[in-house]
């Protein structure tokens, strides 16, 4: 990786910048396709094309707004405790169908061991991610491993959209 592209990377994470990354449709429409359409996007505000038929952007604040139906996250990364705890708290409340978080694989802190137990299936992507600024492929891919998170029922829908992205596992 060349030395501009790492100032570039870590320049992202700094408080004077933006967290605000898209996820790419690649991802997001296999996804969407499993669960008939994603209803609501609490963490909204990077992509171009919106992923859920109901948006909240930074200035609605997702986390303090009620989440329903089917519901698709990308929480900004700088701090993803309080969205995967937003997720288990709305799942167990049953205010959701399902909700499907693409966060960071970070399996050495607290907040993914402490939450992912109560997860209904976890996928591993086994590729590297370039989101999305102002709609168009960063021009470098994320240095950290992602996965999905997903609470819900475990269709054979969902199994085949995460089986496409990475190694898959359900919670029995």
């Amino acid at each position: 990786m060349s030395s501009d592209r790492w100032v570039e990377w870590t320049s992202v994470n700094t408080e004077d910048s933006t967290d605000g990354w898209g996820t790419p449709p690649r991802i997001w429409r296999r996804l969407s396709t499993a669960v008939s359409g994603f209803d609501l996007d609490p963490a909204s505000g990077a992509e171009n094309v919106p992923i859920a038929d109901q948006r909240f952007t930074i200035e609605d604040d997702g986390l303090a707004q009620n989440w329903f139906g089917d519901v698709w996250v990308n929480p900004p990364y700088s701090n993803p405790t309080v969205w995967i705890e937003k997720a288990v708290d709305e799942h167990n409340q049953n205010n959701t169908n399902s909700i499907m978080l693409l966060v960071p694989a970070r399996t050495n802190t607290n907040w993914f061991s402490d939450n992912i137990e109560q997860a209904d299936a976890i996928c591993f992507l086994d590729h590297k991610v370039k989101f999305q600024q102002d709609g168009v492929d960063a021009d470098y891919y994320l240095p950290t491993p992602v996965c999905l998170i997903y609470f819900g029922e475990v269709t054979e829908d969902i199994v085949s959209a995460m089986n496409t992205f990475g190694v898959g596992y359900r919670n029995k």
